[in-house]
């Protein structure tokens, strides 16, 4: 799994999380574009907080480089 870089991060705006599917939410599937992501091809966008009812809740999206404009 690749890390990205702090600055790289602000690049590309993440989806409101209440648009997204719970394998979305989970990092089991690209947070852009939706497709199941496999070992080797995946970039960790870090721990995001988010309100939910107005209760703070940790989420933990994951992409494919190639979402972020990188190669993959």
């Amino acid at each position: 799994m690749s890390e990205m870089p702090a600055a790289h991060a602000a690049a590309r705006e993440l989806p409101p999380l209440v648009e997204l599917t719970q394998l979305q939410q989970r990092g089991v599937d690209c947070v852009f574009c939706g497709i199941t992501l496999v070992p080797g091809d995946v970039t960790d966008l870090g721990d995001q907080l988010a309100d939910v009812f107005g209760t703070a809740v940790t989420w933990f999206p994951r992409a494919h480089p190639r979402c972020l404009g990188g190669v993959s």
